[in-house]
């Protein structure tokens, strides 16, 4: 492989690393409160969980968390 392919298979490595990075540090963890009840109750809910499966279509909750 000559150098300038190897420059740039490096340069593109570290700009998908810098951009994975960048990415993860920007999605804030998600919270979850409706009326009054934080993520245990509503994992509990069966009206919060008939809700969620039908808004995401193809999708299934099991055990609080959901497959698509």
């Amino acid at each position: 492989m000559n150098r300038t392919k190897l420059m740039f298979v490096a340069a593109s490595v570290m700009l998908a690393v810098n951009i994975l990075v960048f990415v993860v540090q920007m999605i804030p963890m998600a919270t979850a409160s409706v009326d009054g009840m934080g993520y245990k109750e509503l994992s509990r809910d069966q009206d919060f969980k008939k809700a969620v499966e039908s808004v995401v279509v193809n999708c299934h909750v099991i055990d609080g968390f959901i497959y698509c």
